[in-house]
């Protein structure tokens, strides 16, 4: 964090010299840093481990384990948390820099010009602040889809047992295929038969994904089971469905729903579209025959008028064996 901001970072001094830690110390402490020191390259590497600063201040030239080889340990088990390391030596010579710049992110000479470091430590602190920061958001996008994917889990719970209790649409002869861009969407494929032999479907489209798509749907199962049982027809279905989204749910949730009834016998399809692409009827060739496109608003959206939930008709042939 920026010290002018009044907050600091957690620095870890190493240096096997007692006067050049204490005065590395007072000089962090004044500008607002935590402090932890090490006499040695070695404790450094333990103390890395403990403490997990979020700078290294390291002299070279250290007893037990120098410089270079704690830097080496600290980058290895920094993983994806990288820990900057400024390296403060007396050895300046071409060779030992580059050779320090390898394993660490700087270099400062010794005796130590502390306007210097002063400076270096704003940059490092930029960059500590960043990394926080993004630290952070990668949490925060975690928790948020461990959240969604446990609301999908309970989202596909929930219409699975409803749909337990409906016929399934491949009972009909019906070819359907939904892809979802989340574990769960809103879409769902509803179909029951009517006790004339009507055929009625129902392909919702509901706003949102996982749980709060799941109860955007809920309301239009019951309905739509009954009413077709009882051999409504489904403009009727329509401005029940619409009644119930707009009774129940809030005014922000709406479902896009498209309703067919399938009369085989007399060769006639009835389709209200309110909100989702067009129907398409294909014809034996596979091309398009007809194109039925959104009259009408989602569902939720309309007022309860007859005339929103007027159906389309359709005639056709069946194609002859």
């Amino acid at each position: 964090m920026d010290t002018a901001a009044g907050s600091g970072i957690k620095v870890l001094v190493a240096d096997d010299q007692k006067a050049n830690r204490h005065i590395l110390e007072v000089f962090l402490r004044r500008e607002g840093h935590t402090v932890v020191v090490a006499n040695d390259g070695a404790q450094a590497v333990a103390l890395h481990r403990q403490e997990h600063p979020d700078l290294v201040l390291m002299d070279i030239m250290m007893p037990v384990m120098d410089g270079m080889e704690a830097a080496r340990r600290i980058n290895a088990e920094s993983g994806e948390i990288h820990t900057p390391i400024l390296f403060l030596s007396m050895l300046n010579d071409r060779q030992t820099m580059l050779d320090g710049l390898e394993l660490a992110d700087d270099f400062i000479p010794k005796p130590i010009n502390f306007g210097l470091l002063r400076a270096k430590l704003r940059a490092f602190i930029r960059q500590v602040q960043i990394h926080r920061t993004l630290r952070v958001q990668q949490r925060r996008i975690e928790l948020y889809n461990d959240e969604m994917r446990r609301e999908s889990e309970v989202a596909s719970f929930i219409l699975n047992r409803v749909l337990a209790h409906t016929e399934a649409p491949n009972q009909h002869s019906l070819q359907y295929r939904v892809v979802p861009s989340a574990l769960f969407s809103g879409d769902v494929v509803f179909a029951r038969r009517t006790p004339s032999g009507r055929l009625h479907v129902l392909l919702a489209d509901a706003v949102g994904h996982g749980l709060p798509a799941a109860i955007n749907i809920l309301p239009l199962f019951f309905p739509f089971d009954g009413l077709s049982r009882k051999g409504y027809p489904i403009s009727t279905l329509a401005r029940e469905l619409n009644r119930r989204i707009r009774d129940l749910l809030p005014v922000d949730r709406f479902v896009a729903a498209t309703l067919v009834s399938i009369d085989t016998e007399a060769g006639v399809v009835e389709i209200w579209n309110g909100g989702n692409p067009p129907a398409l009827l294909l014809g034996p060739d596979g091309r398009i025959a007809k194109r039925v496109d959104s009259m009408q608003m989602a569902l939720g959206i309309n007022e309860d008028d007859p005339a929103l939930f007027a159906t389309q008709r359709l005639v056709f042939r069946r194609a002859s064996n």
